[in-house]
């Protein structure tokens, strides 16, 4: 191993920090070596190069929190080895601290990383566990004194004890709420924005109060929730206002923990806590080692701790300093938010909005939604502002996706878990958004042989179905349950009704009848439905436009048993009436008005009985049915083909298509399927130097200027792996990669008017999510967008893009950016190179391919290109006059080029390959005064009388703008249907996006030469 490693140096007190080595240090007797793999910021590190406080010896190493794998053990360790994963708190010392690729730390201080969390949700722990433990478990001044939670009798000792937690959003503040609930205490006050208010209670304060209220408003809410004297303050934020706060609320003899200094005159009778948060000091250091040695790990694999909510930053080590002033500006929250869509008020409009990321308290789960369906409830409580009571809400109740994160107590399911549910109306559980809380009790996982989008039509329709047949009178028919062999048989033989069977509730009734054994299932729906509802178990199917007495008519004619069930799935007037008409006296009819019944129900007829299903899975007349249903029975029922969750139409444009969607259903415009709000399927990288996974995407919306584009085909470049594997680029994940485009215009933006949808084209993408390639759908600027000639396929000119623009850029963009050679697009620079000589260096890459056909087009000649000499025959067909072998010595290789051109200088070189060697080759050809265009940062020392050009083959960048929106919107067309410019050779790949995994890593091996790699959206399985 090298004995140097990358660090980020804070170069002198109050000085800058820069990138540079370290060497890596060697472990002592009792030491590790921790090779990093995550480590979090923290705001005393922007306080250390601001203040220049704690450190003496400069260029300093700072950062703290540390997680990653053990790579050496000191002489006396033995309970660790090289390989385990493992966090710990570290110091600021060159040797100790963080910002490094490996560091030191002592084996007693050491925790092993539970194997339900990563290096980076661990690395966000250690520097505020250790603040929050030593704050309130250290012994005065240091601490609170309170007794740590080690033993059964000291985690009841504070048993309705009250504490208050002033900043609870803060990182400490967040760890110090979770521990108080461990220790017993109760209530838990703690003060923060009250958008924090559902993520705090989740981790265990009671009672949350607006961090803006002044210190006598607290006290006085403080005295509503307990009588008792407050013995107990934590100050997480230690502000000069939180201080005075936490002694004005303090009763006598009360102890304030701060985190920073005293800003404050301390009241007689009250007493100051201040925490030193360094490990190794020694009031903390047996503290320390207790939590990480031997608590710690058991408590964050029992969800007892949770680490704080992260935010990934790019680019390694040089992300840090963006970081640490994204901190000291107080840009960065203790709650992440995700995309929502709100009603802003009752009876308002639907808006996109964000959504704190809820925490899942015990026995419950986060849920990432990969899909939700609509439902008419949906519209109903917007138009008519029923059953929510607070605003802004978030609606909408089916809900499939995966787990993200699992509550204390929860053993059944576990982080990636394909599961569904019906979920309630309230804003951290509604599923009109990205996340939401489920409660385990009716959570089912999703059967391999169904998607998302499939299974998110049946939670609310199966829910009222079943509690509609199988709940007892007065909210349901009092049918048995069909989950005995007993109670399957008990109904053979014997009639029912189902009013509406084209409706999504009646679909799954009439499963369910089948199911229970009932014979014959009479139903009433558009005959155009008439197939497809006998095929889930419907014997009769009759027109729904018959009379009551018609139907009646011909129920008789079916049965001369007694009608004594009738589930009347649209309840309206006339539906009721007709089910009360066909009903035998004593039997019951379902309706489905839920809280409405009485304002919607007709008159029930004597000698007959109705019920009504109100079908929210969470009231007491509900909850042991349902949580029965989803936890044992639904995943089963559904694999087996027992109950079959409906049709789907997919809405586009994730959120935002929902709008449309509900003004949809409210028309009356939706039969036969449900709407589902979804994704798109995505190749993601899954984090920094991760891996790439199969998943799903937003559809995105184009904005004015943009087009959406259903993507046929795109093409690998080696860009997209060194993504990958150097970090670079990319600043959020997952994310999506490739740049390569073609499609369809699947919708445009306002104020496009020259493209409209079914057009084909292609274009260069972004590696934003919702502008890159690696994916069915993507946005870009109608500017950019090129019409794919007739003689090319989406294959052929998917190819095309990102080694176009490379190629274009390179030659004809300004010094520093390119050549400088003027752009071919009229006759005179037609004819100003005519004689002039170029060598492209890698002219069988793609880029040089198209490096070699723009400079045939402007004229040069002649134009020589190294390459495999199996190439020799294609690149000449492109315009090369000359291809030499490109194993050549770089004295050989002048000497060749000195004989083709007798000696004229050489002004122009493109190096395709930018490798070290073909840089200096391309430097040993150039004549004095010439330029070398490159496709990769500079490697190597460049005379001063030769000019370099970096391509940047970024379309928007502003030195790049003009010339890529020229070449795409007026040029490219036009000299590809010509043949002025031919597409690169292809290969497609199989199996879609899934298929490029294979292909990047083919062309990481240096295994693909002369052609494109090319995958199909739009094919993966």
């Amino acid at each position: 191993m090298s004995t140097k490693q990358k660090a980020l140096l804070l170069e002198k007190k109050y000085g800058d920090f820069v990138l540079g080595e370290n060497d890596i240090p060697t472990p002592g007797r009792n030491d590790v070596l921790v090779k990093i793999r995550a480590t979090s910021l923290n705001p005393v590190d922007g306080k250390i190069q601001k203040y220049g406080i704690f450190v003496k010896e400069y260029p300093a190493v700072l950062g703290t929190d540390i997680a990653g794998d053990v790579e050496e053990v000191g002489e006396d360790v033995t309970e660790f080895k090289k390989g385990d994963k493992v966090f710990a708190h570290g110091i600021f010392n060159n040797n100790r601290a963080s910002f490094q690729q490996y560091t030191l730390v002592s084996s007693s201080l050491l925790a092993r990383i539970p194997p339900n969390y990563s290096y980076d949700e661990i690395s966000a722990l250690p520097v505020v566990l250790t603040a929050a433990y030593l704050g309130l478990y250290n012994k005065v001044p240091h601490g609170l004194g309170i007794t740590p939670p080690l033993t059964e009798d000291a985690r009841k000792e504070y048993a309705g004890t009250p504490i208050v937690v002033l900043g609870g959003a803060t990182s400490v503040g967040q760890i110090v709420i979770q521990l108080a609930k461990y220790s017993g205490f109760g209530p838990i006050i703690a003060t923060a924005s009250l958008k924090h208010a559902d993520n705090l209670k989740s981790l265990g304060a009671t009672h949350i109060f607006d961090r803006n209220l002044s210190s006598a408003e607290l006290a006085s809410e403080i005295q509503k929730v307990t009588d008792k004297p407050i013995q107990f303050v934590y100050d997480s934020v230690s502000s000069a206002a939180t201080q005075q706060t936490g002694f004005d609320i303090l009763s006598p003899g009360g102890r304030l923990e701060i985190v920073v200094g005293l800003a404050v005159k301390v009241p007689e009778e009250k007493v100051l806590c201040a925490v030193i948060g360094f490990p190794y000091t020694p009031e903390n250091k047996e503290l320390v080692e207790t939590l990480y040695h031997d608590k710690i790990s058991e408590w964050v694999e029992k969800g007892i701790i949770r680490p704080n909510k992260i935010e990934l930053l790019p680019n390694g080590l040089n992300s840090v300093v963006d970081g640490l002033k994204r901190i000291e500006a107080e840009q960065v929250s203790g709650v992440k938010l995700q995309k929502a869509l709100f009603i802003a008020e009752k009876q308002g409009d639907f808006v996109i909005g964000e959504n704190d990321i809820p925490t899942p308290g015990p026995g419950d789960v986060l849920v990432k939604i990969q899909a939700t369906s609509l439902n008419p409830i949906d519209w109903k409580i917007k138009k008519m502002g029923i059953i929510v009571q607070d605003y802004p809400a978030i609606v909408g109740t089916d809900i499939a996706g995966d787990v993200v994160e699992v509550g204390e107590g929860v053993t059944n399911f576990k982080k990636g878990d394909r599961v569904f549910t019906y979920s309630w109306f309230a804003n951290d559980r509604a599923s009109f958004q990205q996340y939401a809380i489920v409660d385990t009790a009716r959570l089912a996982h999703i059967p391999q042989n169904y998607s998302y989008d499939d299974i998110a039509a049946l939670p609310v329709v199966l829910t009222a179905a079943y509690l509609g047949l199988y709940n007892q009178p007065p909210h349901g028919l009092g049918i048995d349950p069909p989950l005995t062999e007993e109670a399957r048989t008990k109904y053979a033989g014997q009639p029912i009704a189902i009013l509406g069977g084209g409706s999504s509730v009646g679909h799954a009734a009439i499963q369910l009848a089948k199911y229970s054994g009932f014979s014959p299932i009479i139903t009433t729906a558009s005959l155009k439905h008439e197939e497809k509802l006998k095929s889930l178990g419907a014997t009769h199917v009759f027109d729904r436009n018959l009379s009551a007495e018609a139907l009646a008519d011909e129920v008789k004619k079916i049965t001369d048993k007694p009608l004594l069930f009738v589930y009347d799935t649209v309840s309206s007037p006339d539906t009721q009436h007709i089910g009360y008409t066909i009903l035998s006296p004593g039997g019951r009819i379902e309706l489905v008005l839920g809280p409405f019944v009485e304002k919607y129900a007709i008159k029930t007829p004597e000698g007959k009985f109705r019920s009504n299903v109100i079908g929210f899975p969470h009231i007491p007349e509900n909850k042991s049915l349902i949580d029965q249903l989803f936890r044992e029975k639904a995943s089963e029922w559904v694999e087996k083909g027992i109950v079959k969750p409906n049709k789907v139409e997919i809405l586009p444009n994730g959120l935002l298509g929902i709008i449309d969607g509900l003004k949809r259903l409210e028309l009356d415009q939706v039969s036969g399927v449900k709407l589902v709000a979804r994704k798109q399927k995505a190749l993601l990288l899954d984090k920094k130097h991760g891996d790439f996974v199969l998943g799903e995407n937003d559809i995105p919306t184009p904005g004015p200027g943009d087009v959406l584009i259903k993507i046929k085909a795109t093409s690998l470049n080696p860009v997209d792996w060194k993504i990958q594997k150097y970090g670079i680029f990319v600043e959020e994940y997952p994310a999506v990669l490739g740049t390569d485009i073609a499609g369809d215009v699947e919708e445009v933006g306002e104020g496009v008017t020259e493209f409209k949808k079914g057009d084909k084209v292609f274009a260069q993408g972004l590696f934003t999510n919702t502008r890159a390639s690696f994916q069915q759908y993507t946005l870009v600027s109608a500017s950019l967008v090129a019409r794919i000639p007739q003689n090319l396929s989406y294959d052929e000119v998917s190819a095309l893009p990102v080694a176009l623009t490379a190629a274009y850029l390179g030659l004809y963009n300004q010094v520093p950016h390119g050549l400088g050679i003027a752009p071919p697009l009229n006759g005179a620079a037609l004819k100003e190179y005519v004689g002039t000589p170029i060598v492209v260096l890698g002219g069988a890459t793609s880029v040089g391919q198209f490096a070699i056909q723009f400079a045939k087009l402007s004229g040069f000649s002649p134009i020589i290109t190294t390459a495999s000499l199996k190439h020799t025959d294609y690149l000449k067909s492109l315009g090369a006059t000359h291809v030499l072998d490109r194993n050549l010595s770089n004295a050989d290789l002048a000497s060749e080029v000195n004989k083709i051109t007798g000696n004229k200088p050489i002004q122009f070189v493109y190096d395709s390959v930018s490798s070290a060697a073909t840089q200096q080759t391309g430097l040993d050809l150039l004549s004095a005064g010439g330029g070398l265009a490159l496709v990769l940062p500079l490697a190597v020392k460049a005379p001063e009388d030769k000019l370099v050009g970096a391509v940047m083959g970024i379309p928007t960048l502003p030195q790049n703008a003009e010339l890529v929106q020229t070449l795409y919107h007026d040029k490219i067309s036009g000299w590809l249907e010509q043949g002025v410019i031919k597409a690169n050779k292809i290969e497609v790949l199989p199996d879609g996006l899934k298929g490029i995994i294979d292909g990047l890593k083919r062309l990481e091996a240096d295994q693909v030469s002369g052609l494109k790699l090319v995958a199909h959206p739009q094919e993966t399985p």
